[in-house]
């Protein structure tokens, strides 16, 4: 395990809501929630390795009612946690409680920046409802002196491409914005006609498995090898049943690395069906710091929202709205014109 740090947890295999480019809403597996005690076992195993970092999502962890005592559990035990959810079903309690558990990490997964691009993407979300979660998400956050990093993560397709926009929206909100283009899921949903074409390819060497630094595990302890595998279609082993190092050093594990790493996974089941966009790093990173550009097919539409970003050394530029000094402004205006603007 030279290289593996994280399990990805799937506290519930449900989903409060149906996006249109995710295979979840389509899933024929079983649905439940992680029970508390598989949890603790999991966890009982995975200290036996050396990993120690959990990425709880897939399905929407919120609606598994146990999470904060699960997240309170891997903390006592000295792993890292990190979530990843809609943020629908947020209340001040959870976030609160997600501060005070010592969160590492608190991902938003977001479309668009209007009611109707959104709600046209994520059915059955509700728009203003999330904003106002995000804002209030990152009002407790400061208030209470946490260093919680926010991020918010966008699937860029036809009728949310315009990154430029989605950053001067969102940005003020957040510490680190991310994106990747739309995917067939592991040949489980067809997104071809909304997928941008710059994106819409196959790769040979997966992500999700080279360089081997995340596993999967669904809610009923059965390991898979990627993240959008909501199907199960890939179960290498369970881990409530069977030690870790059984699972991953596997016959079947150790011939799936091989060909990753050889970049031969067009005869793996599901890798032969998947075609996968290029998974980038984060496109916004430190918001208040500093701009970092990774992907080639943005840089032209990011160039000129970038030569309006002016940083400041001492007491900072005037902002052409309020008047007050910042550190760093978009266009002459502050963050906090920003804020008031977009709401």
């Amino acid at each position: 395990m030279e290289y593996l740090n994280t399990v990805s947890m799937e506290l519930a295999s449900k989903c409060n809501l149906k996006c249109r480019m995710c295979s979840h809403p389509t899933n024929q597996r079983e649905t439940g929630m992680m029970s508390m005690d598989h949890f603790k076992v999991i966890i009982q195993k995975l200290l036996k390795t050396k990993i120690r970092q959990l990425f709880l999502n897939m399905g929407e962890p919120f609606m598994n009612r146990s999470i904060f005592r699960m997240i309170a559990f891997a903390k006592r035990n000295g792993f890292s946690v990190f979530i990843s959810t809609n943020g629908l079903l947020l209340t001040d309690d959870h976030i609160i409680n997600i501060i005070k558990t010592g969160v590492d990490g608190f991902k938003f997964s977001i479309e668009g920046t209007t009611p109707a691009v959104y709600e046209g993407i994520r059915l059955g979300g509700k728009f203003d409802h999330l904003y106002k979660n995000v804002l209030r998400m990152k009002e407790l956050r400061d208030k209470s002196g946490s260093r919680l990093p926010i991020r918010i993560s966008t699937i860029l397709m036809k009728g949310n491409e315009n990154i430029v926009e989605f950053v001067k929206f969102w940005g003020p909100y957040c510490d680190e914005i991310e994106y990747t283009g739309v995917t067939n899921h592991i040949g489980l949903v067809d997104n071809r006609e909304v997928a941008l074409s710059e994106f819409w390819h196959h790769r040979k060497a997966c992500p999700q498995v080279v360089p081997y630094k995340e596993v999967n595990v669904l809610y009923n302890g059965d390991m898979v090898i990627c993240r959008v595998d909501f199907h199960g279609k890939c179960v290498l082993g369970n881990l409530v049943d069977r030690e870790f190092d059984d699972i991953w050093n596997s016959e079947r594990m150790t011939e799936i690395r091989r060909k990753a790493y050889a970049g031969d996974t067009q005869d793996l089941d599901p890798c032969s069906v998947c075609d996968i966009a290029d998974y980038s790093s984060v496109l916004w990173k430190n918001m208040r710091e500093e701009v970092s550009i990774v992907h080639d097919a943005v840089k032209n539409r990011m160039s000129d929202f970038l030569r309006q970003v002016t940083y400041s050394d001492g007491a900072g530029t005037p902002c052409i709205g309020c008047g007050q000094p910042a550190k760093i402004t978009f266009a002459g205006i502050c963050y906090s014109c920003l804020h008031k603007k977009a709401g």
